[in-house]
């Protein structure tokens, strides 16, 4: 028979109880976590429940959300034509439904559109839509405009915007051109058009603001 040393066998009854011991401590310590675990899962489980009864109302109590689009109003704003006649935005409210239009010689599709504007808002009849150019001061010399203008025949109303105020303030932070708002007889903007445009499309955006 073999045996083996008093201090060997020692040693092995001991590590066998630090094992033990070891295996023992891991054991709480996972139990320990999943105990943490469940408590914060309760937490917040009251947390919901009680969240969701704060707001016990019937669906259609409760608050509305506003509509995806609001109604857009031209703000009531003032300018100079190129003869330096006073003119006013809101004069027209209650009257006549309004196209206003952001234009500049340097501007190709602003060329195109404007005869366009002058023929589809004629065959709706002048007392009931009318046709407002916004010439882009900030960008070249009024002297400049006028020559475009006088060259395509445009009759319409002419307003300036010196330092570009206007097109900041309608433009929506957008500095594309041509621009076109098409307002009814209410002030509210009803279409807005960026780029050239057919006569069927400007056709398309005037039907809507003087019925």
């Amino acid at each position: 028979m073999t045996y083996l040393p008093r201090n060997t066998v020692g040693t092995h009854r001991y590590g066998r109880r630090g094992s033990n011991a070891r295996l023992k401590r891991a054991f709480l310590f996972c139990a320990a976590l999943i105990g943490m675990a469940g408590a914060v899962w309760l937490a917040v489980e009251v947390k919901q429940r009680r969240g969701a009864k704060i707001d016990s109302r019937p669906r259609e109590e409760a608050v509305a959300l506003p509509s995806a689009e609001a109604t857009e109003y031209v703000p009531p704003f003032r300018a100079t034509t190129f003869d330096g006649t006073p003119f006013a935005v809101a004069s027209y409210e209650g009257t006549s439904a309004i196209v206003l239009d952001f234009w500049a010689s340097w501007c190709v599709p602003c060329a195109t559109d404007m005869p366009r504007l002058k023929s589809v808002a004629a065959s709706f009849g002048e007392d009931r839509v009318a046709v407002v150019g916004i010439h882009r001061g900030d960008t070249e010399a009024a002297e400049q405009g006028s020559a475009l203008t006088t060259r395509l025949g445009i009759d319409y109303l002419l307003v300036q915007d010196p330092e570009g105020k206007l097109f900041a303030l309608l433009s929506r932070g957008k500095p594309f051109m041509p621009l076109t708002l098409f307002i009814d007889h209410d002030g509210r903007v009803l279409d807005r058009r960026i780029g050239p445009k057919t006569e069927e499309e400007i056709r398309v955006s005037i039907a809507k603001i003087v019925n």
